[in-house]
């Protein structure tokens, strides 16, 4: 039976459902200067995406005479948004508790600021859990570079056969693939493709399929 020593998470999107929050600020952004189902249309194209990413891409589809006003606007109101609510991912505390049960270490690899990461932590009683996170200001390479996953490892120093990814976006999973980590993707605003679920071990509906996930890959005869 193999084994394993290291849980890492990503954060947003995974434990916290801050995507559905950016989203819906998006589309109120959109409604302020006249450009409608930006939802539908724009926020599918940058979920996921790193920050170079994401800029090329509200480039092109934001006019340039408000392109400036339209992402502060939005920006703003999305961290309002969180500051005042941040909903959990269904299984979030659940999936925690287990993997402390088990003994595993428990790792943060995010795109997300290490000040606003720290603070969603807190908000939703998790920070003290968390072994050793990097965040997206401490990192050169972001994801889908394999980096953040390979220096937590390093840090623990257990090897990649030994950790596993929980991740929800399809970058957070090439990330993975491309350490050789085994994943699970428990999809958020964006459905699994047929690349996820050929580079996944698994595609799981919530934090708490999971938890079945890693019970019958670990821990059943």
């Amino acid at each position: 039976m193999e084994m394993l020593k290291l849980v890492i998470f990503d954060v947003d999107g995974t434990l916290i459902d801050s995507e559905n929050i950016w989203k819906k600020s998006l589309i109120e952004t959109g409604e302020k200067f006249g450009m409608l189902n930006l939802g539908e249309t724009l926020f599918p194209k940058i979920i996921g995406k790193s920050g170079v990413e994401e800029e090329s891409i509200l480039r092109k589809s934001i006019p340039n005479n408000v392109y400036y006003d339209f992402v502060n606007f939005w920006r703003q109101l999305g961290l309002r948004m969180l500051s005042e609510n941040i909903p959990e991912k269904p299984g979030l505390h659940e999936i925690i508790e287990y993997v402390k049960r088990k003994g595993l270490l428990i790792g943060v690899g995010t795109a997300t600021d290490r000040i606003s990461t720290v603070n969603r932590l807190k908000q939703i009683d998790v920070l003290k859990d968390i072994d050793y996170m990097i965040c997206g200001d401490e990192i050169k390479n972001k994801k889908p570079c394999p980096d953040i996953y390979l220096k937590i490892c390093e840090y623990f120093n257990v090897d990649v056969e030994e950790a596993i990814v929980i991740e929800d976006s399809c970058v957070g999973v090439e990330a993975a693939y491309r350490a050789g980590i085994p994943c699970i993707q428990v999809p958020d605003v964006i459905q699994s493709t047929s690349l996820e679920i050929e580079h996944t071990l698994s595609i799981a509906e919530s934090l708490i399929w999971a938890i079945r996930v890693i019970d019958e890959k670990y821990y059943m005869e």
